[in-house]
C-alpha cells in the first residue's frame, strides 16, 4: 500500500522590509484529534534580499528532502489509496509538466535557480 503524501508548504516570511526567509512547514493533526496545525520543519539558516531568491531557495531546499519528485514527499505511515484507485480525473494522461524536472540534485524548481 502507498504512503500517504505528506502535506508539506514553503512559506516566505518578511521579518523586516527588505529581508525574507523561507519555511518549510507541515500540516499536523493536533492531539486532539479534531484540528490541524502548521508545524515548522526547517527555516532558512540566512536572509535573502528578494521573495523571489528565498522561495527558490525554500524549494531547492524541499526538494532536497524529496527522494522521488514524481512521487512528492511520502509518509512512513500508510495511506488508504491503492494504486489504480486514483479518484476520478487523477489518473495520468501522459502529459508532461512544462516545469523543469531537474532531480533532487539539481539547481532549478519552479522560480529557477537559487
Amino acid at each position: 500500500m502507498p504512503q500517504r503524501l505528506r502535506p508539506l508548504a514553503i512559506t516566505v516570511d518578511e521579518p523586516s522590509a527588505g529581508s525574507y526567509r523561507w519555511r518549510i512547514v507541515e500540516r499536523r493533526v493536533k492531539p486532539d484529534g479534531d484540528t490541524e496545525e502548521w508545524t515548522e520543519l526547517q527555516a532558512a539558516p540566512k536572509r535573502f534580499k528578494t521573495y523571489s531568491k528565498a522561495m527558490a531557495a525554500g524549494l531547492l531546499q524541499l526538494q532536497s528532502l524529496i527522494a522521488d519528485l514524481d512521487e512528492g514527499p511520502r509518509d512512513e505511515t500508510t495511506g488508504d489509496e491503492a494504486p489504480g484507485n486514483e479518484a476520478p480525473g487523477d489518473a495520468e494522461d501522459g502529459a508532461e509538466s512544462s516545469g523543469d524536472k531537474t532531480g533532487p540534485s539539481g539547481r532549478f524548481f519552479g522560480f529557477g535557480s537559487a
